[in-house]
């Protein structure tokens, strides 16, 4: 299902809602989400949707700013299987929900975290410890965001392949060197 719209999701809440509960059925073999943008989606029509959704592998909220950390929680409850995941410029979602992933979506590949200024390396830590497969980082301008939560990506998720840190500005050598 895609969503995403350049200018803006036009999908109402209400419309989400309804869809979700009229057609649980062809829901529950959805693999693949885009509701990028979506910038008035809330918690309890993005919870009808993927309560229904437990074979999704990809979803992408880029952008979804009303969502908060108990959209995600609902993620990582009825999507196991989940496997790429962007939450960026989600502002309201914090290590809470990002910890809560990391503990039953094991399978997660990538992950983007852009401009999630509330996240912590308590997040980052929860990530390399909970889905040491992780091939693909990105966390462009997460200021929360250092050394000692991605040196635990580094040290744990030994196959990562990409890495977008830029923008963060506690990062030290540190971190370089580690990498190295």
């Amino acid at each position: 299902l895609d969503f995403n719209k350049q200018d803006g999701c036009r999908v109402s809440n209400s419309w989400l809602r309804f869809v979700a509960q009229v057609s649980s059925r062809s829901f529950s073999g959805v693999r693949r989400i885009n509701i990028a943008n979506c910038v008035d989606l809330q918690d309890h029509s993005f919870h009808a949707m993927v309560t229904r959704c437990r074979e999704l592998l990809s979803l992408c909220c880029a952008g979804c700013e009303q969502l908060t950390d108990a959209a995600f929680i609902s993620v990582s409850s009825h999507c196991p299987k989940l496997q790429d995941l962007d939450v960026s410029r989600c502002h309201m979602i914090t290590d809470h929900a990002l910890v809560s992933i990391a503990q039953q979506c094991p399978d997660l590949l990538t992950l983007g975290l852009s401009k999630c200024s509330k996240l912590t390396d308590d997040s980052l830590r929860a990530i390399a410890h909970g889905c040491p497969g992780l091939l693909s980082l990105e966390a462009v301008s997460c200021e929360g965001l250092s050394d000692v939560g991605f040196v635990a990506i580094s040290v744990h998720c030994r196959g990562l392949q990409s890495l977008n840190a830029i923008c963060c500005s506690t990062l030290t050598d540190t971190f370089a060197h580690a990498l190295a």
